[in-house]
């Protein structure tokens, strides 16, 4: 949260504020993860899993926000609920996916060079796929698919809501 503020307070747009400290958390995790794959030091390995793991966390508070500033104000609850569930699925994949990898090969370096790899897809995506805010007329052009609603529905205010009656 602090270096988006920093940026935020540096004239970085909202968008570049979020998504920046989300690219280097990204590489830093990437970088110390290659480190502890190919490290024969425990020393060296516990220090590098500890760079990764803060490097994850400037990551991830910095994705929470760039969810709010990328998306239209009624659809950033849809945006960070994808994002969450990304990162469900992530979670439960990975210890299967690393156990048995390192059945088969009896070292976890093949696993963590394929986490490193993941680390640098999910840059460029930041890099790539995340430019500038999505606007409500951004959404309105796109041909509606499968599963997708027809309907629009309009944000609750609260005021706009009518309240049940109560029975008495």
């Amino acid at each position: 949260g602090f270096t988006v503020d920093l940026l935020t307070r540096r004239d970085f747009s909202p968008v570049d504020s979020s998504r920046i400290p989300c690219i280097l958390g990204v590489l830093g995790a990437t970088l110390f993860t290659v480190v502890t794959a190919e490290t024969d030091s425990t020393v060296v390995a516990m220090v590098a899993m500890c760079g990764a793991v803060f490097s994850l966390y400037v990551n991830v508070a910095a994705a929470w926000t760039l969810a709010a500033a990328a998306a239209a104000d009624n659809y950033v609850a849809s945006l960070a609920g994808i994002k969450g569930f990304g990162g469900y699925v992530g979670a439960a994949l990975a210890p299967t996916f690393t156990g048995f990898l390192t059945q088969v090969t009896h070292s976890f370096e093949l696993a963590l060079l394929i986490g490193a790899s993941t680390g640098v897809l999910a840059a460029c995506c930041f890099w790539f796929g995340v430019r500038r805010p999505i606007s409500d007329a951004d959404l309105a052009d796109q041909p509606v698919t499968a599963g997708q609603s027809h309907f629009k529905t309009a944000p609750i205010t609260g005021r706009d809501t009518p309240r049940p009656s109560r029975p008495g």
